[in-house]
């Protein structure tokens, strides 16, 4: 079982390198040789857990983990979170210091800014780093 544990480390390692050097790639595109299906073409504003509202283009030019999540969500959802935080711990400072982890909510309607900035807290994220949020519904309503 300990062979088979290391191996999960070793492809999750390898996993973040290459999203690592997949990022750094973009900060020498134009938005004109992005490809058409470029996430930062995306619309988008998202409401975060201190209630700043920004695009996805705020993260252009590093590397970042996106997933989506809700708060209540009891068992899937944390396990999700902590995968991530070891991933995190897996990396090297430097590696560490460029990555951003951004989570969107599912649940928008529920997850409130101060709800998202409770999870950050009790999960003890990194929140230079990690960002957690979702589309506002009074925004999306106009």
């Amino acid at each position: 079982m300990h062979a088979k544990a290391g191996q999960t480390v070793n492809k999750m390692k390898r996993l973040a390198v290459l999203l690592l050097l997949t990022a750094s790639i973009a900060p020498t595109l134009a938005d004109d040789t992005l490809p058409p299906n470029s996430v930062y073409h995306l619309q988008v504003s998202l409401e975060d857990q201190s209630g700043e509202i920004s695009g996805l283009d705020r993260y252009r030019g590093k590397p970042v983990l996106v997933t989506m999540f809700y708060t209540s969500c009891p068992h899937v959802c944390p396990m999700l979170i902590s995968t991530i935080k070891f991933t995190e711990s897996e990396l090297t400072e430097q590696e560490l210091a460029g990555l951003r982890v951004l989570t969107i909510s599912i649940d928008p309607e529920r997850d409130s800014p101060e709800q998202l900035l409770e999870l950050m807290q009790r999960h003890r994220v990194d929140a230079s780093r990690w960002s957690m949020g979702g589309q506002n519904p009074a925004i999306c309503a106009r």
